[in-house]
Formats: C-alpha cells, structure tokens, sequence
C-alpha cells in the first residue's frame, strides 16, 4: 500500500513539473516530447545511457590514444597570474568592504 501511494505521489511530482518545463527545447536531442507519462521513458534512458558510454569511450580509449605522443602543457605562469589576480581582487574587495562599513 505504501509503495503504490509513494509511486502515485512521485507520478503525480513529475507530471506536474514536467508540464512547467520551457516546451521550447521539446525538439532538442534528448529533450524528447510527451507529457511525462511512463511510454517515453525508456527511449530517454537509452539514448542517455548511449551518450554516457560514447563519453566514457572517448575519455577512457580514444583521448589518452590522441595525447600519447604530446608533451603536457605547462600552466605554471598562467596558475600564477590567476592567483596574483585572485589576491589583488580580494584586497581590492576587503577595502571596498572596511571603506563602505566605517565611512
């Protein structure tokens, strides 16, 4: 009894924000149509679980394949001008923040 009651609530939870969804995107690829009902499901779940395992593939086999003869690139500058940046906004803001609490 309490697992029917708990599934009805959740149906009733996804109909009702499904139907408040931006219905411009319908069309997109894995968007899909219908109103939320139980049929359109299980094409959703294979074309995500498709799109998973073609990203896994990629980033697992074919990216470490590409990079295998490439030297890794060196952000040490780069790390180091973004920090610098960082501080220099921080003390910039923490000044704003003194000159705006006591003045």
């Amino acid at each position: 009894m309490w697992s029917t009651s708990f599934g009805n609530l959740t149906r009733s939870y996804v109909r009702s924000v499904w139907s408040l969804r931006d219905r411009r995107l319908d069309g997109f690829f894995l968007m899909g149509e219908g109103d939320g009902d139980d049929e359109t499901w299980p094409s959703r779940l294979c074309s995500v679980a498709a799109v998973s395992s073609l990203y896994v593939t990629l980033s697992a086999a074919v990216g470490p394949a590409l990079m295998r003869s490439r030297s890794p690139f060196q952000l040490k500058t780069a790390v180091l001008a973004y920090n610098a940046l960082q501080v220099t906004l921080l003390k910039a803001m923490v000044a704003i923040a003194l000159f705006c609490f006591f003045y």
